[in-house]
């Protein structure tokens, strides 16, 4: 919102030369008045595309804010302007890093959790033996005395209900490991779907950047500086002259919105792979 508000600002004073230049060219009779009229109109757009991306600015502060339980009107500092940064990702890594991410660990435990319960039932099938050890002790009686003893015991438990109890409990946790086992790789592969998603969406918008930071923008800004000297010269009709304004104009407004975007895809790649990523300086 706050580089929107730039541009349109930028714009605006590039138009105000416009309107100028109408102006003059009016005056001196080689001008039009529809492009006087035309200038002037333009000119009060770029005005009210101010005022909307002034109130985006106090929208975004209030739902900032808001998230922290703050006053509506709370000053925040403004954020840094947003530059290209190159790609320096690597699929593989991501995948790599993705392998240690807390959620698919807590499943990793789920599944070591039922194959510990599978081999518990497995083990009900073997018989049980106790052995026991105590040490008695005995009062004396006034015609006898009685000694203390020790005593020892042993016993089996010999499981006989295999097929009605034992062998349902065991492919009950058969069932719940192979259940786990299918939310883990499930949540592997919609993992790794995710991540490739973010990357070839990153590869995109790094394209996109560059295509528009090094092509796109410097010539539309040339054709625009160009165009307002041929008008004035009267080589150029005032149409042609708006155009190239509003192409710089919406150019300019787009390398930001993908600028937005890669940041934000970067900040999505870093949730689903569980920890920050290293940012490289920006580039021109």
């Amino acid at each position: 919102a706050y580089a929107s508000y730039d541009i349109t600002l930028k714009n605006k004073h590039w138009w105000e030369q416009v309107v100028q230049v109408a102006e003059t060219r009016y005056g001196v009779g080689r001008g039009l008045q529809a492009d006087v009229l035309q200038a002037q109109v333009e000119l009060g757009r770029y005005l009210d595309r101010l005022f909307q991306w002034r109130q985006s600015q106090e929208s975004v502060q209030a739902d900032l804010n808001a998230l922290r339980s703050q006053p509506p009107n709370t000053p925040i500092p403004r954020p840094q302007v947003l530059q290209a940064r190159p790609l320096t990702l690597k699929l593989e890594n991501l995948l790599k890093m993705a392998a240690d991410q807390p959620r698919l660990q807590a499943l990793k435990a789920i599944v070591a959790k039922q194959e510990k319960a599978v081999d518990l039932a497995r083990k009900d099938f073997f018989p049980d033996f106790t052995v026991g050890l105590a040490y008695g002790l005995r009062e004396s009686i006034p015609t006898r005395e009685r000694p203390d003893f020790f005593s020892s015991s042993f016993t089996v438990n010999v499981p006989i209900w295999q097929r009605n109890k034992l062998k349902p409990r065991v492919r009950e946790q058969q069932a719940r490991k192979a259940a786990a086992q299918d939310a883990y790789q499930a949540a592997v592969d919609r993992l790794n779907a995710a991540i490739k998603d973010r990357f070839e969406i990153l590869q995109r918008l790094a394209d996109q950047i560059k295509l528009y930071g090094q092509g796109i923008i410097p010539q539309a800004r040339q054709a625009a500086e160009a165009s307002l000297a041929a008008y004035q010269a009267g080589t150029l009709d005032f149409a042609s002259l708006s155009q190239n304004f509003i192409a710089l104009y919406n150019a300019e407004l787009k390398w930001q919105e993908y600028l937005k975007n890669f940041e934000g895809t970067w900040a999505e790649m870093e949730w689903l792979v569980g920890q920050e990523l290293p940012r490289i300086g920006a580039v021109g």
